[in-house]
């Protein structure tokens, strides 16, 4: 069952690792399943959905960065379906706390994709946006930590890393980000083992 967000973890480790409410993990699936999966122009992921595809015109020296930017800032490319789950998700009842304290919160940007980079300690700076939420579906019972894809949350202090948690990207977690604190960061592994699926999604939320 699905638990109520840790308010206290939120803004005292900066994260909280949890499930996705049980009522959203077929919406969720389903936005998978809908999707037309295509490659990857920069090869960073195995595949995206065709709507996150950028311009033609891109700049092929653009940091992926600034490709996110760009295209957070033309939200109509992202399935409607998806738009209205991810605002039913910060809606559902496992965020009351965060809403009781923070009553309007607006959805603001999704990400969809397969597969994983090798990327260091950063946090995502995504338009600016408040809370992030990171999705992980696969198909596979239980994730084996040597296939990589693991994701790395801490509360960087100078040289302290407070909370330091890695986290397996088991099917239906959820891992709730204050991106409000710039001492929160994370990392993730590269995926090894590219005949299993690590699904991803990447919500943004404003308040």
């Amino acid at each position: 069952m699905s638990m109520m967000i840790n308010i206290e973890d939120y803004f005292e480790k900066g994260f909280v690792v949890t499930t996705v409410p049980e009522d959203l993990i077929s919406k969720f699936w389903f936005e998978i399943y809908s999707s037309n999966w295509i490659d990857d122009g920069d090869k960073t992921y195995k595949k995206i959905p065709d709507w996150y595809k950028l311009t033609e015109n891109e700049d092929i020296n653009e940091s992926k960065n600034l490709k996110e930017r760009r295209i957070s800032a033309i939200k109509n490319k992202i399935p409607d379906s998806l738009v209205t789950l991810s605002q039913d998700l910060i809606n559902n009842k496992v965020f009351d706390n965060l809403r009781y304290i923070r009553e309007n919160i607006e959805f603001r940007f999704s990400h969809l994709w397969n597969g994983a980079e090798e990327i260091p300690w950063h946090m995502d700076s995504i338009d600016g946006n408040d809370v992030l939420i990171f999705i992980y579906l696969t198909e596979e019972v239980s994730w084996d930590e040597t296939w990589g894809g693991t994701l790395s949350l801490c509360k960087n202090l100078k040289d302290k890393f407070l909370y330091e948690t890695t986290v397996l990207p088991n099917n239906a977690t959820m891992v709730v980000v204050n991106n409000t604190n710039p001492l929160i960061k994370h990392k993730v592994t590269s995926l090894k083992n590219l005949l299993v699926n690590r699904y991803t999604f990447s919500l943004c939320y404003k308040w």
